[in-house]
């Protein structure tokens, strides 16, 4: 008996297997494909916010320091003493103007300094060749003494420029009658050196420039206290005048009590001489 396919029913050969029950036949499943093992993935713990590098601090710029007030004024007023200088030919009021301003102080004290020196070695060397008239103290005390005189004369005539002035109600300060008061050393400085050197030939010639200066510093002092107190004439006259007057009786006080010390015709000159006098001085 022939074998026959139980599906399909068609005759087989011996071992032969039907071409229906091989496809009806389920295909196996294919195996499920391993997985593959993945790696945790690590936690990260939480970092902190990362902290900014200061930022460097820039170097400090250096600040100038504003000159203060008093150097302000120390420098102007040399500046007007220069201008003083410059202008006492051409226009000597304008020159004693710019120097009697309330800045010019320290100039001021400059000047009252070294009057004060001239004088002194003005009485070192004039007073020196009379000398052998009557001489009570050495050439040495001489010139110290004449030295804080004439310092004194300077204070004197400070003194009564800011008291006449404040009566007058000019307005004048302190510093501005310091500065005023160095117009008389401004003017008799030069006229002081040349009566220096020419008094060791002839006293009388040095005490001629001496106060030739003293006569010319008044007139100019009378413009600048006019100019810069803006006072009239009048006003300027009765203050200048009025310090004059106190600085001649200052001198005469120091001849009259220093007599012993100061050549017999250096006093005749402050007591006033004749016009023979005055002749025989020059001749």
């Amino acid at each position: 008996m022939g074998n026959f396919c139980t599906q399909c029913g068609r005759p087989l050969q011996e071992g032969e297997v039907c071409n229906c029950t091989a496809q009806a036949a389920p295909n196996p499943a294919p195996a499920a494909p391993t997985p593959t093992p993945v790696a945790p993935n690590p936690v990260t713990p939480p970092q902190a916010a990362p902290t900014p590098a200061p930022a460097p601090t820039p170097a400090p710029t250096p600040v100038q320091a504003a000159p203060s007030q008093s150097s302000r004024e120390i420098k102007q007023g040399f500046e007007n003493l220069g201008t003083a200088l410059k202008t006492i030919w051409k226009n000597p009021a304008e020159a004693v103007s710019a120097l009697a301003k309330k800045e010019s102080w320290l100039a001021a004290l400059i000047l009252i300094a070294a009057q004060a020196l001239f004088s002194g070695l003005f009485a070192l060397t004039n007073y020196g060749v009379g000398l052998e008239h009557n001489s009570a103290i050495s050439l040495v005390i001489s010139f110290f003494f004449t030295f804080f005189f004439s310092i004194a004369l300077s204070a004197a005539a400070m003194g009564m420029y800011l008291g006449i002035g404040k009566a007058t109600n000019a307005g004048i300060t302190f510093k501005s009658a310091l500065a005023t008061a160095s117009i008389r050393c401004f003017v008799c400085l030069p006229l002081t050196f040349i009566g220096l050197l020419l008094g060791m030939a002839s006293v009388q010639i040095g005490m001629f420039f001496f106060f030739l200066g003293e006569i010319i510093a008044a007139f100019l002092s009378i413009l600048a206290v006019e100019k810069n107190l803006e006072v009239n004439a009048n006003r300027a006259f009765l203050i200048v005048g009025s310090t004059y007057v106190v600085l001649y009786i200052l001198f005469v006080l120091f001849a009259a009590l220093f007599n012993a010390v100061m050549p017999t015709e250096v006093f005749t000159f402050v007591e006033g001489s004749s016009y023979s006098g005055w002749s025989d001085w020059f001749n």
